[in-house]
């Protein structure tokens, strides 16, 4: 039987403690409330209006806050558009580390896009965002200086990608098949969604998945899978051992 004895009752001092975390809790679901909020509501007047036409009085007044609000989330006007790629990278950076058993760099990149890039909305909810990435590539596509600027949020899918994909091959980011590796998915990706943003009828992971299935011929094995070690080709060309450090 379950001891007996009675249970003290909550002190002042004990019971704060679940108060705290109660209104931690809302309020950080009321900020990420209010970020999304921003970010919806810009990309949608920075398709109707532009990117250089509207200010951060617009986008804070049809929240309905203070445009210093707005900036207790984002640093500058441009960052409210390219917050979700940024974010994106650090999801599929986890996902990537997420894939412990996958048996090659591709296996494993096309398990994390699916289940941690794309995967990780429902509707109602992944409607507004398959909306909000649309707009966003719009707005990125017709602004020079968001151009500019993504092309440093492409290099961090870039870094992402290559860095793990190093790790399964026992190479350095840098080598040769890694660097190539990464700059040939994340372009793949590119693809995709640009031809999903052109065209209503493509469903964008299947359409992720297909053009990352074109890399199959360059995938390798994994030297972190126990079951793939002793399989692992070397490059055509180079014999086993001596790819390292070639680039």
């Amino acid at each position: 039987m379950a001891p007996t004895t009675a249970t003290p009752m909550a002190t002042p001092a004990t019971a704060t403690p679940a108060v705290e975390l109660t209104s931690v809790g809302l309020r950080d679901r009321k900020k990420a409330q209010t970020r999304e909020a921003f970010i919806d509501v810009a990309v949608e007047l920075f398709e109707q209006h532009g990117f250089e036409d509207t200010t951060v009085d617009d986008i804070a007044a049809a929240v309905g806050v203070s445009a210093r609000t707005f900036y207790r989330y984002f640093a500058r006007k441009e960052d409210v558009v390219l917050a979700d790629g940024i974010e994106r990278a650090e999801r599929l950076r986890a996902g990537l580390a997420a894939q412990t058993g996958a048996a090659s760099p591709l296996t494993a990149l096309r398990a994390a896009i699916d289940q941690s890039v794309l995967g990780h909305r429902t509707p109602p909810e992944g409607a507004q965002a398959w909306r909000r990435l649309r707009l966003q590539r719009r707005v990125i596509s017709a602004t020079p200086s968001l151009r500019a600027l993504n092309a440093a949020v492409h290099e961090s899918w870039v870094s992402v990608v290559a860095t793990h994909a190093a790790e399964m091959v026992g190479e350095e980011p840098t080598d040769r098949w890694p660097a190539l590796f990464g700059r040939c998915s994340v372009a793949a990706i590119a693809t995709a969604i640009e031809r999903w943003g052109a065209d209503p009828t493509i469903v964008l992971s299947e359409e992720c998945d297909a053009v990352l299935a074109l890399l199959q011929p360059i995938d390798r094995p994994s030297v972190l899978d126990p079951r793939r070690r002793s399989l692992a080709p070397a490059p055509a060309g180079v014999a086993a051992g001596t790819t390292r450090g070639r680039r």
